[in-house]
């Protein structure tokens, strides 16, 4: 089964996209070699994990890598983690991702201490898969570990990240930190998730603080008013597409405002539909010389998060299909 994987990889060498590669073939490989009590596995995995690679051009490493770390997630390789994590901080599209899955399905305390160890000094690429890791392991130790990040963060996307992850651990000594925090921070875009995720799941756990009540009153209002709005849009695409892009630049505003430590003005996510088309002409895609700039899917996102665009606000747009 091995030298199917290889084989595979080999065949793809040249190639760049994943859709050109037998992807799929290979994890079905992956499923079966993960069922096979098979000591060649673990050498295998080690062998590939630990190779100094230069150049990922007409190598089968590239494909051979981000499986072999699947494969050491699926057997739940403990003995590779230290491995993995520092692969973890290389920022890769398919090879990050795939070391944060990994460490998940290991899951164990030792994952949370080798990742923690190296948090806060590490990049921020490496704190945001970092954080996905201590979510997605369900244990007092992430939760632990989550809280004491927390006010040591000073990126507010990580921080965010971080509240929402202590949260998804249904953990008591998480609410009042993270409602600390939504304090700080004007309730719009993520941040608006958050406080619906803290008001959310202060519900499940019959648990409540001072501004529950608002809180919870001001979300019902949102999503009947967000509602509405996608009901008045659904019969026109271009001012449904503007009302998109205010929404995203709105975000990029509040997030660079907020960096900055000054007030921003009134939300343009505020205009109605039916002043859209006049207000935002300057920044309208159908009007030629002063049309936005395209948003690739790889380009960096304009919230300046840090991310890619496909990775942040394409997927936070209920109508992202309009700017691929």
């Amino acid at each position: 089964m091995l030298a199917k994987l290889e084989a595979i990889c080999e065949a793809g060498k040249d190639k760049d996209k994943l859709r050109d590669v037998k992807y799929g073939r290979a994890r079905h490989v992956l499923e079966v070699l993960a069922r096979i009590d098979n000591p060649q596995c673990e050498e295998r995995i080690r062998s590939v994990l630990v190779e100094k690679i230069e150049s990922y051009d007409n190598n089968p490493m590239k494909w051979m890598e981000p499986l072999m770390v699947e494969l050491a997630g699926l057997v739940r390789l403990e003995s590779v983690v230290p491995i993995i994590v520092k692969k973890l901080h290389e920022d890769d599209d398919l090879l990050t991702p795939k070391c944060k899955d990994a460490l998940v399905r290991i899951g164990n305390a030792f994952v949370v201490e080798t990742v923690a160890e190296q948090f806060l000094s590490a990049k921020r690429h490496f704190r945001v898969y970092g954080t996905g890791v201590l979510e997605h392991i369900h244990a007092d130790l992430s939760v632990e570990k989550c809280l004491a990040f927390l006010p040591q963060e000073e990126d507010l996307t990580v921080k965010r990240d971080l509240a929402q992850a202590s949260l998804s651990q249904f953990a008591y000594e998480a609410i009042e930190p993270v409602r600390q925090l939504l304090l700080t921070q004007p309730h719009k875009g993520e941040w608006q998730h958050l406080r619906d995720y803290l008001v959310q799941t202060c519900t499940i756990m019959e648990s409540r603080f001072p501004e529950y009540e608002e809180w919870l009153a001001t979300g019902v209002k949102e999503r009947e008013s967000h509602r509405q709005m996608m009901e008045e849009l659904k019969d026109d695409p271009q001012a449904m597409m503007l009302w998109v892009v205010n929404q995203m630049k709105d975000m990029a505003e509040d997030y660079q405002s907020v960096q900055a430590g000054t007030t921003k003005p009134p939300a343009m996510s505020q205009i109605t539909s039916a002043k859209l088309p006049r207000n935002v002409a300057a920044i309208s895609p159908f009007n030629p010389g002063k049309a936005a700039k395209h948003i690739g899917r790889n380009d960096p996102c304009p919230c300046n998060s840090g991310k890619k665009f496909k990775k942040c606000c394409m997927k936070q747009q209920g109508d992202n299909h309009l700017f691929n």
